[in-house]
């Protein structure tokens, strides 16, 4: 009886070892799954704000593409305006060169 005992004692003592053992390697697992989480997730907010960089940068890129075009279409105004003020110039010019023509042939 006291062997059968003992035996049973030592069964049961394997058992609990065994238990112990396969929660120390589930407790391994789920800490290694949630340092591979975290990781996860630090990689998943690093491409976010990435992204959200690289929207930042194309937005200004267009933002000054578009204020340089703005800034393009005045300067043309400007030179458009310049070159009709000399096209008026050179017709004054040229009538009062006529004039001055038309006195000398007389």
């Amino acid at each position: 009886m006291e062997k059968a005992l003992a035996k049973l004692w030592d069964m049961y003592e394997e058992t609990k070892s065994a238990r112990t053992n396969d929660n120390l390697e589930s407790s391994f697992a789920i800490h290694n799954l949630t340092e591979e989480k975290k990781k996860m997730l630090l990689n998943y907010e690093t491409l976010k704000n990435l992204t959200c960089a690289q929207a930042n940068v194309i937005r200004n890129l267009k933002f000054n593409h578009l204020k340089e075009k703005e800034m393009l279409t005045e300067e043309r105004l400007k030179l458009q305006y310049h070159i009709s003020e000399l096209q008026k110039s050179e017709e004054k010019m040229k009538l009062k060169l006529q004039g001055v023509k038309a006195i000398l042939d007389e």
